[in-house]
């Protein structure tokens, strides 16, 4: 299934559900995550008054590359975009991850669509260890670290030996984690044995 375009004007404000389930859709993207979202599959990402603030960017080192990752309150998608690179890469630099509306930070990141997690692919499903892999994207190589800044990240990327999930930067990949948390919109974090980057 392929969609073109995605509308999400229930994604601004503070509409009440009951509003949100009368707005007009224009596409099937639409009916998914109006769906997704009455269910309470996927989430408004402000938090309400007192509320705790998921992280909602990060920068992702790989071997070849940099990735800055960023969701923002009303787009359809994470941007994901190379910001980084050196040697050879499948992505070129300034390259977009697309082919999905999420992105699960696995041992490395990958765009999916939150469905197909039944036999008739008619359920939806966030983990993507669960969603058939015809509904992943494009994905980046094994992941480094995780940093909060763009400086941070390539402090990192210009240090030798890397390895994936590399024990000198652990303590600040894992803090990226703890604040984007479980049930963010947009982001996703496998913690699958043998496919998430921590389990």
């Amino acid at each position: 299934m392929i969609f073109s375009r995605f509308h999400f004007p229930f994604l601004r404000g503070n509409k009440k559900r009951k509003d949100i389930l009368k707005s007009p859709t224009v596409c099937v993207g639409d009916f998914i995550f109006l769906t997704l979202y009455a269910r309470g599959y996927i989430t408004r990402s402000e938090p309400e008054k007192g509320g705790f603030s998921m992280r909602n960017e990060f920068f992702a080192v790989t071997k070849t590359s940099v990735y800055h990752a960023l969701h923002e309150e009303g787009k359809a998608f994470p941007r994901v975009e190379k910001i980084a690179l050196k040697g050879e890469s499948a992505f070129p630099m300034g390259y977009i991850l697309g082919g999905g509306m999420m992105l699960a930070i696995c041992k490395s990141l990958i765009m999916y669509v939150p469905e197909g997690g039944g036999p008739m692919n008619t359920t939806f499903e966030r983990k993507i260890e669960l969603v058939h892999s015809s509904f992943w994207g494009d994905h980046s190589s094994s992941i480094i670290a995780l940093f909060k800044t763009k400086e941070e990240a390539f402090g990192c990327f210009a240090e030798k030996d890397l390895v994936p999930y590399d024990p000198r930067w652990r303590k600040e990949t894992k803090e990226v984690l703890d604040e984007i948390g479980d049930g963010h919109p947009r982001f996703e974090i496998c913690r699958y044995p043998g496919f998430g980057l921590v389990s």
